[in-house]
């Protein structure tokens, strides 16, 4: 299992709130970074040219969009793999030009 996970999220997003949710019920410890408060991660993100929501980093990798998809998150953190809705669902957004919430920035 990763040792450090952050979900890059922002209000209102219902894909990042689905992550969260994903994650919390694999007992998967992570901290939560919210773009709208936090100018800092806004600006990682932005770095990478990333700009909408949810992003994973885990161990100092972010992944987002066509990158953040189920077999990516279960093979990074060891979690069951298994048929969530939402993770399909996450697939078809990010496989989507609006995939996604989109950031502050």
């Amino acid at each position: 299992m990763a040792d450090d996970v952050v979900v890059y999220s922002t209000p209102f997003c219902v894909p990042c709130d689905q992550l969260k949710a994903y994650l919390s019920e694999r007992d998967v410890a992570f901290k939560v970074r919210d773009l709208m408060m936090d100018e800092e991660a806004a600006e990682r993100l932005e770095k990478f040219g990333i700009r909408s929501t949810p992003a994973l980093e885990v161990n100092g990798e972010i992944y987002a969009g066509a990158k953040l998809n189920p077999e990516t998150i279960h093979d990074l953190l060891g979690v069951e793999a298994r048929c969530d809705s939402w993770l399909g669902q996450l697939t078809l957004l990010s496989q989507s030009s609006n995939s996604g919430c989109s950031s502050p920035r």
